[in-house]
């Protein structure tokens, strides 16, 4: 499924982590690599910038291109194939440029804070490449290079067609690394804001949409047990918060990966994310593989169906 991993290297931060899960996941997938880095800037339009020592900006490329090589040898001596690329400027569109020549089919990156940077929101708007987002500090040591580079596997489901973007996905990495396949059904439930003045009534209405939407939550993942590998496990939990709930599996399930579709049924087409896959991504503790579900510049039939959805609820 995946050939060819485009590894986005910054030379200025600790690459300890994303170097472990690539050298890893090529390894195990006989993938090539190849390792993206940003040069030494080029002189911008501020007067006080114009002029580039020739000699420092020789050193500084030098200085990159060696600490790529190490990386390049380190792959190579484990039979990986892998090249270096360098830019003058790391946004969006050169890399995406990139990916595309290469024929890239993965995209690797390290998350530098609890947020989705500006880059990042690019990719994930303007290419339909799936990528894999690691914490800052994500936990390497339990990336064995040599073995499984992932032991459980999280592929959150919210009954949408959209979010099954991602089975194929979960069920090619879960059966390639032999891991466990944790498929989980957050069940939220019915936002009540007026808890004072809750009649019986009330409740009891409460209770049976609770009820029913579990019942089909767990009819749901029974229909989809077909799709996917024997050593796949199902979660399912009824929860104020889906957000809370899935970073709260993530801890107590040690989790290594969480496979994710950008959108749910209620994301909308005009962000490249929904709110959910949102939190996830800044705030997961695990590495996150981003799967985007709709097409670029192509929202028509998504919105139509929203719209649907909307007309038949009233």
């Amino acid at each position: 499924m995946f050939n060819h991993l485009l590894i986005l290297v910054d030379r200025n931060a600790d690459s300890s982590a994303l170097i472990a899960h690539a050298e890893c996941l090529a390894g195990m997938m006989q993938a090539k690599v190849t390792l993206l880095s940003a040069g030494p800037r080029q002189p911008s339009d501020d007067t006080n910038s114009q002029f580039v020592d020739p000699v420092d900006w020789e050193l500084q490329k030098t200085v990159t291109e060696s600490y790529l090589r190490d990386i390049v040898q380190k792959f190579e001596e484990r039979g990986i194939e892998a090249h270096i690329k360098i830019l003058n400027n790391m946004d969006a569109d050169n890399i995406i440029k990139i990916a595309q020549e290469e024929q890239a089919d993965l995209i690797a990156t390290v998350r530098q804070a609890e947020n989705i940077n500006d880059v990042l929101h690019a990719l994930m708007k303007n290419t339909r490449i799936p990528i894999l987002s690691l914490p800052l500090f994500a936990l390497s040591h339990n990336v064995d290079a040599e073995t499984r580079c992932y032991k459980k596997i999280l592929l959150p489901l919210d009954g949408s067609k959209r979010a099954e973007f991602t089975l194929p996905v979960g069920r090619y990495l879960a059966e390639t690394f032999d891991a466990d396949l944790i498929v989980t059904h957050i069940v939220k439930t019915v936002d009540m804001p007026w808890y004072d003045s809750i009649t019986d009534e009330d409740a009891n209405i409460y209770n049976l949409m609770v009820d029913s939407t579990k019942r089909k939550a767990e009819a749901y993942l029974a229909a989809i047990k077909p799709r996917l590998p024997e050593n796949t496990r199902f979660h399912l939990e009824i929860n104020d918060s889906v957000r809370a709930a899935l970073l709260h599996l993530v801890e107590d399930e040690q989790i290594d990966l969480m496979v994710l579709s950008a959108h749910g049924y209620g994301g909308e087409p005009k962000w490249p994310y929904g709110s959910i896959a949102s939190n996830l991504i800044a705030y997961s503790p695990a590495p996150v593989l981003i799967v985007q579900d709709l097409p670029i510049n192509e929202v028509g039939t998504f919105t139509q169906d929203v719209k649907y959805r909307q007309t038949k609820i009233r």
